[in-house]
């Protein structure tokens, strides 16, 4: 899985999905330390006061150095890649 860039409505933020077969991907965008662990399908993320609990198929979002889950379809809603939003400004702009 690529780690992809989403823009939130007025933020751009970083997410990856763990999808069970990429830990590399997932511990090294996460910086993963020895407060957390993979066990089967589950992520155990503790960092400072951050702690997750991330299944298959959830989304991890960092927003301002600090993470979240979110489920695919919370984060299609709630965010747009770069690329959408690039569509999105042109069209904006082709309209004023």
């Amino acid at each position: 899985m690529i780690q992809t860039m989403y823009k939130r409505k007025l933020q751009p933020v970083e997410a990856i999905q763990w999808t069970g077969d990429n830990s590399s991907e997932v511990k090294s965008f996460l910086d993963l330390t020895w407060d957390s662990k993979i066990e089967g399908t589950f992520i155990f993320y503790q960092k400072n006061y951050n702690s997750l609990v991330i299944e298959v198929g959830d989304w991890i979002v960092e927003e301002q150095g600090v993470y979240h889950t979110c489920k695919a379809e919370d984060l299609n809603r709630m965010y747009m890649t770069s690329t959408e939003y690039r569509e999105l400004r042109k069209e904006q702009l082709r309209e004023q």
